[in-house]
């Protein structure tokens, strides 16, 4: 009897691991129970479906694929309970699994009660590629064109609350402000476009990078004519790759 769980959670893990490299967060959330928690230390604590569908949100926007698990343990602990710790590695991280509890559901499904695991290696990937993506996700945000709740997610990881942005007026926002001022705004601009040009980074570290570039807006609500505005930044890393620390802006000549 043993031997049939050890299958069967062995395939609902498989299963899960091919939804995660094929992109499909509906199927990633719904191998959790309703209940379950998640700890992807050092993150905080995700407790429930909604809390552990957005942290895996912006890991996907953020572009990771490539799941494998390696070094794979199975313990049986009953007819209906297992645990499972393993290596881990993708294309932006690897890391650790130190308990993953599968409980087996009334309909025979095997679902996940608990996930703990260590992420001990990520990958921040390009900087420039990180301005630019943050800007077709405004893009994406303005027009309206993503639903999925991806791009919102990732626009939430690369403003955390202690960013602060500076605009050519001297106007400040943190993070949270600026987040909040992008909800204000309605969602229906599809001539809204957000680009960057000449992207120079000018330094980079494990802890922090520095970049300059020009930002262009079209279509923008408040303006009839094309903005553009220079920008110094610096990003910092996060457990999904760069985020914002500071943007200072003035106005293009």
């Amino acid at each position: 009897m043993h031997q049939n769980t050890h299958m069967e959670v062995l395939a609902a893990s498989q299963n899960w691991i091919a939804g995660f490299n094929r992109g499909d967060l509906a199927a990633m959330v719904r191998g959790y129970t309703k209940n379950a928690s998640m700890h992807p230390r050092p993150n905080p604590l995700c407790s429930g479906q909604a809390e552990i569908e957005s942290f895996w949100s912006g890991l996907l926007a953020a572009g990771a694929s490539e799941l494998v698990y390696s070094n794979i343990r199975l313990t049986i602990e009953g007819e209906g309970r297992a645990r499972l710790a393993a290596d881990w590695s993708m294309n932006v991280a690897a890391g650790v699994i130190t308990n993953e509890l599968w409980v087996r559901q009334e309909n025979g499904d095997w679902l996940i009660a608990q996930d703990d695991f260590d992420i001990l290696r990520q990958s921040t990937g390009s900087i420039a590629e990180f301005v630019s993506q943050f800007h077709a996700n405004l893009t994406a945000w303005f027009s309206g064109s993503d639903d999925s709740g991806a791009v919102w997610s990732a626009l939430e990881q690369a403003c955390p609350g202690n960013m602060l942005l500076v605009y050519p007026s001297g106007a400040k926002l943190s993070g949270t402000e600026f987040l909040q001022s992008i909800k204000n705004n309605p969602r229906n601009n599809v001539g809204f476009l957000a680009t960057v040009e000449q992207v120079e980074v000018l330094s980079e570290s494990s802890e922090q990078g520095v970049v300059a570039y020009v930002e262009v807006q079209v279509g923008a609500e408040k303006s009839a004519t094309e903005n553009r505005r220079l920008a110094l930044a610096m990003v910092q890393p996060s457990p999904q790759g760069w985020c914002w620390r500071y943007i200072q802006e003035t106005s293009h000549t």
